[in-house]
């Protein structure tokens, strides 16, 4: 009975020590696990961290390209309005300097024709006032022969003023009737009988 009862007491406490020992296995089971579930825990808030970090740091990155972009279109725009600008007024300055050039050469061209007219009219004066002259001289040519007449003894001619006519149609040098030769005039006088 004894023997039973020890066999009894050493099966419990044999299976007080499995129980212990099963305890203690579960007990650290559960500690592993609990650190394990917290390593995994850590992990996922640092991967949580991580992306959150990478999202902040993708979206910084995005706004600085952005703000990069706005800044490069806003200088571009600018270079644009500018290099317009520059253009339109080139454009204006060739413009005012092609007027500059046509009012010259219109003034050039007007002063030209008025040198012609003037010079056109000076030659039409001179032209007109030659004619006149030649005119003039042949008119007094004309009268100048018209006035003319030939003595009748040296048959030289001489302005009428200078002439003497006498009754018959002869007109006779002074010299030819004054009867005295002179130095000029060396000829003998002609003596007219009965007045003539």
């Amino acid at each position: 009975m004894r023997e039973e009862t020890e066999r009894v007491r050493l099966a419990q406490e044999r299976q007080k020590r499995r129980d212990e020992a099963d305890r203690l296995r579960r007990e650290a089971y559960e500690e592993e696990r609990r650190q394990l579930e917290e390593r995994i825990a850590e992990v996922e808030r640092r991967r949580v961290e991580a992306e959150r970090i990478r999202l902040e740091a993708e979206e910084t990155e995005r706004q600085r390209l952005a703000a990069e972009a706005a800044e490069a279109e806003r200088r571009r725009l600018e270079a644009a309005e500018a290099e317009r600008r520059r253009l339109e007024a080139e454009a204006a300055e060739a413009e005012r300097l092609r007027l500059e050039a046509e009012e010259a050469e219109r003034r050039r061209q007007e002063a030209e024709r008025r040198r012609q007219e003037a010079e056109r009219q000076r030659l039409a004066a001179e032209a007109a006032e030659a004619e006149r002259l030649r005119l003039e001289a042949v008119e007094a040519e004309r009268i100048r022969r018209e006035r003319e007449r030939e003595c009748a003894v040296c048959m030289d001619r001489h302005d009428m003023d200078f002439m003497i006519k006498v009754p018959c149609p002869h007109w006779y040098c002074p010299e030819d009737l004054s009867g005295k030769p002179t130095t000029e005039n060396p000829r003998k006088p002609l003596v007219l009988s009965n007045g003539y």
